[in-house]
């Protein structure tokens, strides 16, 4: 189902439906402009399907697994990830990367000489 806005009698499209039965994201009206397109597709999806179809339709298609595969979504998880570290943990996390600079910079320096 596509909403339209009628502007100086011109049809112009400005949202889209959206629904993540797997993922938590209920059915709604969405914004093209906020909207960003991935190559993943549901194949076969019958048009305005229900929210219990596209769950069918998603789990036999795999897409939840591809777009986990993505490295868009592995950036994502690493800053979720790196967002609820605590004191501790970012304080190990900043000696790993001054030691393995370190090391880096030993194997330069050694390779120039």
């Amino acid at each position: 189902m596509i909403y339209y806005s009628l502007r100086s009698s011109s049809r112009h499209l400005i949202q889209a439906i959206i629904d993540g039965p797997t993922t938590g994201v209920p059915r709604q009206a969405f914004p093209y402009r906020h909207l960003t397109l991935t190559p993943l597709r549901v194949p076969k999806l019958p048009r305005s399907a229900g929210s219990g179809t596209v769950k069918k339709y998603v789990e036999e298609a795999g897409v939840v697994a591809k777009w986990e595969s993505t490295a868009w979504a592995k950036k994502r998880a690493a800053a979720e990830k790196r967002r609820t570290l605590c004191d501790f943990e970012r304080f190990q996390v900043m000696i790993h990367k001054k030691s393995r600079r370190d090391k880096v910079r030993k194997v330069v320096k050694a390779a120039r000489a």
